[in-house]
């Protein structure tokens, strides 16, 4: 057996909306307030992205390429996310 194992592990859900689309959209149109504001997946990403930030930096991490974390970050979500609702 040959090192290391490549296993494809990807998942990929048929979008039906843009990438902006998404973005733009409720998380649950049904409870999509928080506070003033609509729950977005854009916001979710932001909110998500400030929290891993904020968590490697406390434990002495240094992100060295924050818009790359960014948008690997945003693609995992995009890419894992029911765009149907």
């Amino acid at each position: 057996m040959e090192f290391p194992i490549r296993i494809s592990n990807r998942i990929v859900k048929p979008k039906t909306k843009t990438y902006r689309q998404w973005w733009n959209s409720p998380i649950d149109p049904e409870d999509s307030l928080c506070g003033n504001c609509i729950a977005t997946n854009g916001r979710f990403v932001k909110d998500f992205h400030n929290d891993i930030s904020s968590i490697l930096k406390k434990c002495g991490y240094q992100i060295d390429n924050e818009k790359k974390l960014k948008n690997e970050i945003v693609t995992i979500i995009y890419t894992l996310s029911n765009d149907s609702v």
